[in-house]
């Protein structure tokens, strides 16, 4: 009842901050926000008084007059307005269409006003319309239909074009209502210009940064901000200044003030952290990093990277495996081994919950498409107290917002591999209310599995659907299902052997997030949900027979603050509430440190059958600090309580980051250490299999580096890193010829990450990474050391891709890894009682398998058609065919090896896409 009565606890919560929610940033569609700025406070004086976000202002399209201008009866005028994320340049009215009057409003003599938030995509279309300031009286509508028609060049940054939002007003006025203009002073006394600059969402100055202000007359002036984020021009003549603020670690954001006589115009610019994300609209993956608003080191990814880096297929998770600390394991394994540590220790989330398998069978396909994602955060170590419960990296994936444009939107996707849909616009007859809806499904059982005979037959398929609104403009609200199936039959020719195992998931959840004022956020989730596990294997004697259904209850939530300019302060809980049944037939656990060996009729099966529950709750708050313009401080501190073992895990961390030189290239040295647990997994605690007074395993994270601009777009990124682990789970045999379950175990992990990356531009992209690692365990004190079967040297990965023009683009990915690990039999005796013979074994993992390399190729063609965006693509995953090594096969006496190959050598796949 405990965890039920925390859930309502919650919602009770919820609902008190939500009605209690006081003005504050506004929360946007795509989840950024719309801070205090000068406009924000001069819309409520009237709508000369709007002053520039960071954009361009919009020269005055052709068929509207400005302000103070006669404007003839029955048309509208339209200015535009600034916009809310930042841009080199705003999009550039190309296309105007003039809006109907209304005819009502014209008989009776009405006027108005009515602002429009627009959404302009990189190919200049206007894909959102929306009412930020309505006017009621039929003006509404007309301007929204007259809007959806306009066409723009598109906004640029740094030269590329990218999706942003823009403010619009329409000013519908009748002839005799017009004042004539006033005709401008002959000469405009001086006014001020000044302004602040903060940290996106919160109060937290940014000392240092450079404002470039360019004057009317196009000379330009440099000032920098000081220790309260403040700078100030005095004796400026009226008229357009253009404001460029750039900090290292942020988003350069821009701006056009309008400085009017013997006044003081302020503008308070808001930055968000560094992201190449094109637009801010497409997928971001982030690794190496935390949240942006605790972030020690962080490497981005952009959509387009996402979509065309070759032998990854558009799939996230595979984009992660070509950064550095990454293994690179062979097709069937389906795992993610992050800096030298078990692949189940490394944690996968999507919108907070727990995946546990973030793979289809045999590991073609991440568990979500990349459509339905806004970005990936991929943490190697030294993460957040946010996260808990295991000893590697983590990978937190959140879902994107729906479309709020009022149309339908979707995509069709097929290939050899699967083939996928997806559709979101407004729900019918529910006003402000939008959805969207995903399903893909696996075709490779059809294709080619049969043309390449694997004697393995994978069926996937995962589906996402989602409601959304929001109640206020301080609020956002969803609820929907997400949910993944997998199905894995092997046989031998055309007969099945009985050898089959199905998992699947799903979650029935919901999300709010309401921003409760300047700097103080409350975000939670709540899932209801089940998982299911079902393996069979029946092969002679040897027999595996697994059911183990699971209903968790997940929730999460958090409360962000900033109780200081210099600081932030993060509190949160999150807790597992799940109910289980598990009807286990399976071989006796092995001791850990013998010989991997056949089965043998002689070992017993453990039968278990288990009704019970796992309870485990979290607690954390985080505190960051910026004393100064160089300096980042993040320390935390997270507790967690295992049921099962009865046991609180105290986990305390700090990470820290210094700018040593800013300018002209800035150099960041970066570095953390933390300490973090992770509980025994519950068939280890169960009575009959395990042992359920098992303690939580734990490690100790360190990192230290560096980062340095170099020239142009190269970017140097070098961090070593060394992980002590301790109270490592281990199998030991005992005095009466049992196996049993220890916390006696310990290892290691050191290494060194290098990354040389060219940054996007229009043509090109590309880095090369390399890993250099060692990783060893122990069974026990005083026992010899051993490599981590997943232990790989050498990890190399160069990849580039360039876009020739006319919709072509081609790219290519190299990978170098060192061979796995392996024990080898260096003998056998024969077995009287199994009557067979038994391997000796050698020492533990002293030797490897061969190296491995491949070449992976990617060719895409797209047409832009009326209302289709129309992509074909051709994508090679290891070109020239050099087979990986992935085991050894004995023969019955352990006399004779030879190597086992991986399951085919080339992969290729052929698709389309289209968009519409």
């Amino acid at each position: 009842m405990k965890p039920l009565v925390v859930a309502g606890f919650w919602v009770v919560v919820t609902a008190c901050i939500s009605a209690a929610a006081a003005p504050g940033n506004e929360i946007l569609p795509d989840g950024q926000d719309v801070g205090t700025r000068r406009g924000d406070r001069d819309a409520e004086r009237g709508p000369d008084r709007l002053a520039a976000q960071p954009s361009d202002r919009d020269d005055p399209p052709p068929d509207s007059r400005a302000e103070g201008e006669a404007v003839p009866d029955g048309t509208a005028s339209a200015d535009a307005l600034p916009a809310a994320a930042p841009a080199t340049r705003v999009p550039k009215l190309v296309h105007f269409v003039k809006a109907e009057y209304p005819p009502q409003a014209q008989r009776q003599g009405l006027e108005a006003e009515v602002v429009l938030e627009l959404t302009v995509d990189t190919d200049g279309r206007v894909t959102e319309v929306r009412v930020v300031g309505a006017a009621g009286n039929g003006f509404d509508e007309a301007a929204l239909r007259a809007a959806h028609a306009f066409r723009f060049t598109p906004a640029t940054r740094d030269g590329r074009p990218v999706a942003a939002r823009i403010h619009y007003r329409y000013r519908f006025q009748l002839e005799s209502k017009v004042t004539p203009a006033k005709p401008p002073q002959a000469t405009p006394p001086d006014g001020e210009l000044g302004g602040r600059v903060l940290v996106r969402g919160t109060s937290t100055a940014v000392a240092g940064a450079r404002i470039l202000v360019r004057r009317p007359d196009g000379t330009e002036v440099l000032v920098r901000t000081d220790e309260a984020g403040e700078w100030r021009l005095t004796n400026v003549p009226p008229g357009d200044y253009h404001v460029r603020v750039e900090s290292p670690g942020y988003e350069p954001a821009a701006s056009t003030v309008e400085v009017t006589p013997a006044e003081r115009t302020e503008v308070t610019d808001q930055l968000d952290f560094a992201s190449d994300v094109d637009g801010g609209a497409g997928l971001e993956v982030t690794v190496h990093g935390q949240r942006p608003t605790r972030e020690v080191t962080r490497h981005t990814l952009s959509r387009r990277e996402l979509l065309t880096i070759p032998g990854i297929r558009g799939d996230p998770l595979r984009a992660v495996e070509n950064m550095p600390g990454v293994a690179v394991l062979a097709l069937g394994d389906g795992d993610i081994v992050v800096r030298g540590t078990e692949p189940d220790s490394t944690l996968v989330f999507i919108d907070g919950l727990p995946v546990l398998r973030p793979y289809h069978c045999l590991g073609i396909s991440s568990t979500f498409p990349a459509e339905i994602l806004s970005k990936l955060d991929f943490y190697p170590g030294n993460y957040s107290v946010r996260y808990g419960r295991g000893l590697g990296g983590v990978i937190d994936m959140e879902t994107r917002r729906v479309d709020t444009s009022g149309e339908y939107h979707g995509l069709v996707q097929a290939d050899l591999i699967d083939a996928r849909a997806l559709v979101e616009g407004p729900v019918p007859g529910a006003r402000d209310w939008y959805f969207l809806g995903a399903f893909r499904r696996s075709v490779v059982e059809w294709t080619l599995e049969p043309a390449f005979e694997w004697g393995i037959k994978p069926t996937y398929y995962d589906y996402q659907a989602f409601v959304e609104t929001y109640p206020t403009r301080q609020s956002h609200l969803r609820v929907g299902v997400i949910g993944a199936h997998d199905r894995t039959k092997v046989y031998d020719g055309l007969a099945y052997e009985r050898d089959e195992r199905t998992h699947e998931f799903g979650y029935l959840a919901t999300t709010y997030e309401v921003v409760l004022g300047e700097g103080l956020r409350w975000h939670h989730v709540l899932a209801l949900g089940f998982q299911r596990t079902r393996a069979v294997e029946l092969a002679g004697d040897y027999r595996e027979d697994v059911r183990v259904p699971a209903y968790p209850f997940i929730g999460r939530a958090e409360l962000e603050l900033a109780p200081l300019p210099w600081a932030e302060l993060a509190i949160g809980a999150d807790i597992i509430y799940a109910p289980f049944s598990a009807e286990l037939d399976v071989p006796a656990e092995e001791e850990t440190r013998g010989p991997p060996r056949e089965y043998s009729a002689a070992r017993p099966n453990a039968r278990v059958e288990a009704h019970d529950v796992q309870l485990r709750p979290a607690g954390y708050a985080e505190l960051s600090l910026t004393p100064g313009a160089r300096a980042r401080i993040v320390a935390g501190l997270r507790a967690d309580y295992a049921e099962d073992t009865a046991e609180w895990d105290f986990s305390p961390r700090l990470s820290a980051r210094y700018d040593l030189v800013q300018q002209p290239q800035r150099t960041t040295l970066k570095g953390g250490v933390g300490l973090v647990h992770e509980p025994p997994k519950q068939q280890d605690v169960l009575e009959g299999l395990g042992n359920p007074d098992l303690e939580s395993a734990r490690a100790v994270h360190t990192s230290v580096g560096f980062e340095q601009e170099l020239f142009g777009r190269l970017e140097l990124s070098v961090e070593g890193y060394a992980h002590f682990l301790d109270r490592l789970i281990v199998a030991e045999g005992t005095e009466n010829g049992r196996v049993e379950l220890q916390n006696s175990g310990d290892g290691r992990t050191v290494g060194i990450e290098t990354l040389i990356r060219y940054d996007t531009d229009e043509q090109l992209y590309g880095w090369v990474a390399y890993t250099l690692s060692r990783s060893t365990r122990r069974t026990g004190p005083g026992e010899p050391e051993y490599l981590l079967d997943e232990d790989q040297t050498h990890l190399l990965s160069a990849l580039a891709s360039y876009r020739f023009g006319d919709g072509w683009e081609a790219g290519a990915k190299f990978k170098y890894v060192s061979g796995r690990v392996y024990t080898p039999a260096v003998g056998s005796i024969y077995s009287t009682l199994a009557q067979e013979y038994v391997p000796i074994a050698g020492e533990i993992n002293s030797r490897r398998l061969p190296d491995h390399h491949h070449l992976d190729l990617r060719l895409q063609k797209s047409w832009k058609l009326r209302h289709w965006v129309a992509t074909a693509y051709v994508d090679v995953i290891n070109a020239y065919a050099h087979r990986r090594v992935v085991g050894v096969d004995y023969n019955d006496t352990f006399t004779r090896s030879t190597y086992e190959y991986d399951v085919m050598a080339t992969i290729p796949s052929a698709g389309f896409r289209g968009e519409f």
